[in-house]
């Protein structure tokens, strides 16, 4: 794939997955999950914004300049330790989740368009060279970081603990 598809089609999944997380945030009840939802979507869109500058400097310079792109989302690894931190602290029920089947689904659909967009960022990283092969390294690495959440929260909507709201573990970055 020729860097200009492969960053057009980056934009593509952004929108996507921004919009399922801008969506779940309108539906799911519990503030916190609400407050993760909408971070993942502001993020997002960072992303886009990002691609956006990206596909037109390609297009007017034949150039690719990555950039930094920051996360707000800690990597992969430090959010399982995170949550292996703090699971044996934890009541193994969600009693603030009104609809657990609902938040479920909505989950379970995140889930989905993370992984199809952390393929197609692998594939990249697989095919492409250089700077372009650089930055999709980066939204790999940050979209393994969203998977990780995800997962963290279907676990605990499915009785297997939660995390979010708790002081032991944010998703702020450690210095």
């Amino acid at each position: 794939m020729e860097v200009k598809s492969a960053i057009t089609t980056a934009i593509a999944f952004e929108k996507k997955v921004r919009d399922v997380y801008a969506d779940a945030s309108k539906t799911v009840k519990t503030p916190e999950g609400r407050k993760v939802l909408e971070m993942l979507a502001k993020e997002e869109q960072q992303h886009i914004i990002y691609l956006q500058e990206r596909l037109k400097e390609w297009t007017t310079s034949g150039k690719l300049t990555v950039g930094d792109l920051p996360s707000r989302v800690p990597s992969e690894t430090v959010i399982r330790k995170g949550v292996e931190r703090i699971t044996s602290h934890l009541d193994s029920s969600r009693k603030d989740v009104a609809d657990p089947e609902s938040e479920l689904r909505i989950l379970e659909r995140a889930l989905h368009v993370e992984t199809e967009t952390s393929d197609f960022y692998q594939k990249m990283v697989d095919s492409l060279t250089d700077d372009a092969r650089n930055m999709f390294s980066r939204f790999l690495e940050i979209e393994k970081g969203h998977l990780a959440i995800v997962k963290a929260e279907i676990d605990a909507v499915s009785d297997m603990g939660f995390w979010f709201g708790l002081p032991e573990f944010d998703l702020e970055i450690q210095g």
